[in-house]
């Protein structure tokens, strides 16, 4: 796993609890697959817009990351955040 992944899984866990899903599983339990992405499910907060300052914050030190809508397929910014949670 990436450096820079484990450094994200590590700064969202630090205040959610998460589950590492899809290859990121696979590669915790000591197995070789090739992925560069990351799945996790953490646990619902209050609103979509608690939702988004929690990524908010997180991201302020992860500026590269790429935000994917699995149900629209396709990214979004920074500012369309709570409106992708909603």
């Amino acid at each position: 796993m990436a450096a820079t992944l484990q450094q994200f899984l590590a700064r969202v866990t630090a205040h959610q609890r998460v589950v590492v899903l899809g290859g990121l599983a696979v590669i915790a339990h000591g197995f070789s697959r090739p992925t560069k992405d990351g799945d996790a499910w953490l646990d619902p907060l209050a609103s979509p817009a608690e939702w988004a300052q929690a990524l908010r914050e997180v991201l302020r030190d992860f500026p590269d990351a790429t935000l994917w809508s699995l149900a629209e397929r396709r990214t979004f910014t920074e500012p369309e955040i709570e409106d992708v949670i909603a």
